[in-house]
């Protein structure tokens, strides 16, 4: 199967109501609104679908709204409470604030959630801004 027909057939089956290739064209979609609009499908067929969500989420953040992705990574720690991804997300976004006000603490268990299973928090939990922000002495 070529590409053009292999795209074709996703397309049919995203139009046909199959949720997973309804989000498998919102992650692929260059387009940011017609993203969102397939993956919102595929929310709407399966509600517990977590990386639905959590590319709306990250489609929310990239568009400046921070309290809405939030909610988005929110809802996948609840299907998934051990998914890193999320949790360093959203510890990213308690940390500055970007959702409201910041959380620290919340951040630090996010940020350590995530950095337990990919480490990739572990510069901004060492970091002296974090650090600060927890009330913690740098030195």
């Amino acid at each position: 199967m070529d590409q053009e027909t292999g795209w074709k057939e996703l397309m049919r089956q995203a139009k046909s109501g199959d949720a997973e290739a309804q989000c498998r064209l919102g992650r692929t979609e260059k387009n940011p609104e017609r993203a969102e609009y397939w993956l919102e499908k595929a929310v709407a067929a399966n509600p517990d679908d977590d990386d639905a969500l959590y590319n709306l989420g990250l489609l929310a953040q990239q568009a400046g709204d921070c309290r809405k992705a939030a909610a988005y990574f929110t809802r996948v720690l609840e299907i998934d409470p051990q998914d890193p991804y999320s949790h360093y997300r959203l510890g990213r976004i308690r940390l500055f604030g970007l959702d409201g006000s910041p959380d620290p603490a919340a951040a630090g268990f996010h940020l350590e959630a995530a950095r337990k299973k990919l480490g990739c928090a572990r510069r901004l939990l060492r970091s002296k801004r974090f650090q600060s922000r927890m009330g913690e002495k740098t030195e």
